[in-house]
């Protein structure tokens, strides 16, 4: 959406020399109502030509497209630029609508057809095999070939410390460690990224790193749900979800901004910070420590842990005594 407005402004500046913006609308249902009975495109008293734009279901307003000092005696001009801002704009929003409910439609259908979910009928003549369970071979001939092998893959880590510096390069340690390809920041993308499932579909050995695990919305925390309950049957894990916080646990399960069910598929780890009397075994370096990290096995599960039911798993983890690698 900020692409197209931005070429639709430096259309509208090239070709016609007026200056533009959008603004969004926060109205009441008053203001919608009266937005309704006039949408058509008018030039205020300061000539500014705002142009509405709408809603595909409810029809209502949700932004203005405003080109600033039209001249009031140009009909056609005024027609020509309402005409460009609908054809662009509107119709923009009107198909991202289609977009999404069809994106909706593909998870629904994704969801139901897992095949967890598909309950195969035997046939009359066909005979009962007696299936044996077996455990699965992670040492396959795919996972041999990398320099480290970790009996308990994990999906998503949450690492709390008070260091942002610190959870920064533990994150990027936990990517080398782990020798994905690729390292996701989402504070470096756009606001609209994990709101649907297309966001991570196809990603192959990437690290994908949360800076602040309170700043997902509602939404964004639907989705990884929704990937991770696709990818549940994986014996092989392509995306590992790093999210960091400088809160607790307790605060973490008492916060309304995150859902229990989303929390439940992290694996905590509580990092102690240099100063604390717990922190007797210091790691050289953060390599160490995120070594320790991805083969924490479950058994050494705080089950002792007031919230511990809260989250896959919890764990603490001794500190560094350097963020930087030492040679010996």
């Amino acid at each position: 959406m900020q692409n197209i407005v931005h070429k639709l402004q430096n259309m509208i500046q090239t070709y016609y020399g007026f200056s533009s913006q959008l603004d969004w609308l926060v109205a009441s249902p008053l203001d919608w109502q009266n937005s309704l009975e006039d949408s058509g495109a008018e030039i205020g008293d300061t000539g500014t030509l705002s142009v509405p734009l709408f809603e595909p279901k409810s029809k209502r307003p949700v932004a203005y497209f405003k080109v600033l000092n039209v001249p009031p005696e140009q009909p056609a001009v005024q027609e020509k630029l309402r005409e460009l801002i609908q054809f662009s704009l509107q119709n923009y929003i009107n198909l991202m609508e289609k977009l999404d409910v069809a994106d909706n439609l593909l998870q629904y259908l994704q969801m139901e057809l897992h095949p967890q979910k598909i309950i195969r009928l035997q046939g009359p003549k066909q005979e009962l095999h007696k299936f044996r369970e077996q455990k699965p071979n992670l040492t396959s001939a795919s996972t041999t070939s990398s320099a480290f092998s970790f009996d308990h893959q994990k999906q998503a880590l949450l690492l709390k410390s008070d260091s942002p510096v610190r959870l920064e390069r533990l994150a990027l340690s936990l990517h080398a460690t782990a020798q994905n390809h690729f390292f996701l920041r989402t504070d470096q993308m756009g606001a609209s990224f994990l709101t649907t499932i297309n966001d991570l579909a196809g990603l192959n050995k990437t690290t994908l790193f949360i800076p602040n695990i309170e700043s997902l919305t509602e939404r964004q925390q639907k989705t990884l749900e929704t990937f991770w309950l696709m990818t549940k049957s994986s014996l092989s894990t392509e995306v590992l979800v790093v999210a960091a916080t400088q809160s607790t646990l307790s605060e973490l399960v008492k916060t309304t901004i995150l859902s229990s069910s989303f929390l439940r598929n992290f694996d905590f780890f509580y990092l102690l910070s240099d100063s604390s009397s717990e922190a007797e075994i210091r790691f050289e370096n953060l390599n160490q420590c995120a070594h320790a990290i991805l083969q924490a096995a479950p058994e050494h599960h705080l089950r002792h842990h007031k919230f511990s039911q809260n989250i896959k798993s919890c764990h603490l983890i001794p500190s560094c005594e350097s963020l930087f690698p030492s040679v010996h």
